[in-house]
């Protein structure tokens, strides 16, 4: 059976949405790509993720959930 995965994203721009993917100091923290997303196991493991970030900016997130 498998488990569901949990993206966050947000919508930086009226209509435009973002996808958080891991951090490189080379390229930018995000992507437009949902298939490129950085996934997490748990939504509690995405929500402290958003936790440890700028709050002004984890106000504008949604965790969302992949189900497989």
């Amino acid at each position: 059976m498998s488990q569901s995965q949990f993206i966050i994203n947000w919508e930086w721009r009226e209509g435009v949405v973002a996808y958080v993917v891991k951090g490189q100091p080379n390229r930018k923290p995000y992507t437009s790509n949902p298939a490129d997303a950085q996934r997490w196991k748990t939504k509690a493991a995405a929500e402290r993720f958003l936790s440890r970030k700028d709050p002004t900016w984890a106000s504008m997130c949604r965790i969302v959930e992949l189900g497989q």
